[in-house]
């Protein structure tokens, strides 16, 4: 009935992904599958285990941010707020939201895209 995609960070593999699928014939929704990378130690594992590639615009933030956890939680879920409302501005209807079990930072991205 529907897929779900792995996550990623940059916004551009998914709009690419979405028209190969649909050269392909599949018709059924593709959910957009964002995580919220909110510490630079996660980063290495969750790219190391999904094979996302880290745009320049992440790896600056985590140039900036990532040696203050506090900084480093703010700025990436606001990344991930921003990924979100670009989704939704070029027409994405599905998006899955990895949260890890941390309902208070998916509160946080949900009250920040409204």
């Amino acid at each position: 009935e529907y897929f779900i995609s792995q996550l990623f960070l940059d916004n551009d593999y998914y709009y690419d992904f979405l028209d190969r699928a649909g050269r392909k014939g599949i018709t059924v929704p593709i959910c957009a599958g964002i995580m919220p990378v909110i510490s630079a130690n996660q980063l290495g594992t969750t790219v190391s285990l999904s094979g996302s590639s880290i745009p320049k615009a992440f790896s600056d933030l985590i140039a900036k941010y990532g040696d203050n956890a506090d900084d480093m939680r703010k700025a990436g879920i606001d990344y991930a707020a921003r990924q979100i409302i670009d989704l939704r501005q070029n027409g994405v209807k599905h998006i899955h939201l990895y949260c890890m079990n941390r309902p208070r930072m998916t509160a946080e991205i949900l009250e920040s895209i409204k």
